[in-house]
């Protein structure tokens, strides 16, 4: 509890009392002349309150150029819950109700091509290592295309999705807005993404024995580099 010093302005005599006495009828007691209470400020500390009603209460008192968060908590409590709220808009969810319809096809009809046989409609029984180089291939293409499209919006980002693997999917759910870029990629990942690790590691291994063969050679090795 602390003590309020009030100073009456006829005499110039002090009367100190308690800040919750009530403010009707003080008197001075040297000159019975009547005094008053000074206003009285919310001194309550916030530390007590959300952090997002903190904020709301800075944020107002700013706006107010007061300087100091003396503002109502009921009227900023009222504030935040009568926020306009983000309206649905079908120009933003269309793209993302094609892209996913798109991923949806793509997924069924090449995981159809690639698991289910369905290849043998254009190709032979026997030629599943070239349908499962071409998926790989077709990965690989889009990549390009990411990289591509990643170089046209920031030089140190295409370099980036170039030379750091796994950089690219990144930037493509991200920073990319090209949704069916991403259902394409999705789904070419979900029916030849373990064909294409598995041709990059058999790649990236037949070029490190070539580099090691010539390298021991001293340079002079002159067989030509066969990739499986």
């Amino acid at each position: 509890m602390a003590d309020i010093t009030l100073v009456c302005k006829s005499c110039g005599a002090s009367l100190t009392l308690s800040e919750y006495a009530k403010p009707d009828n003080l008197t001075c007691p040297a000159c019975k002349a009547l005094m008053s209470m000074p206003e009285a400020k919310n001194q309550k500390s916030d530390r007590f309150l959300p952090e997002h009603l903190r904020q709301a209460k800075a944020e107002a008192a700013k706006t107010a150029g007061t300087g100091t968060p003396d503002v109502p908590l009921n009227s900023l409590t009222a504030q935040i819950h009568n926020r306009p709220r983000r309206r649905f808009r079908m120009e933003t969810f269309l793209p993302v109700l094609k892209a996913s319809l798109l991923f949806a096809g793509l997924t069924a009809l090449f995981v159809y091509l690639r698991y289910f046989r369905g290849y043998t409609l254009f190709l032979e029984p026997s030629d599943l290592d070239l349908f499962r180089l071409g998926g790989a291939g077709a990965i690989l293409f889009f990549h390009v295309v990411i990289v591509i499209e990643a170089l046209t919006s920031s030089f140190l980002t295409g370099l980036l999705c170039l030379l750091l693997p796994g950089y690219s999917l990144y930037y493509l759910f991200t920073e990319s807005d090209t949704f069916w870029l991403r259902a394409v990629i999705l789904a070419l990942a979900v029916a030849f993404g373990r064909d294409f690790v598995f041709y990059t590691q058999d790649y990236a291994l037949s070029a490190f024995a070539y580099i090691n063969a010539w390298l021991a050679a001293g340079g002079e090795f002159n067989k030509p580099l066969i990739l499986k």
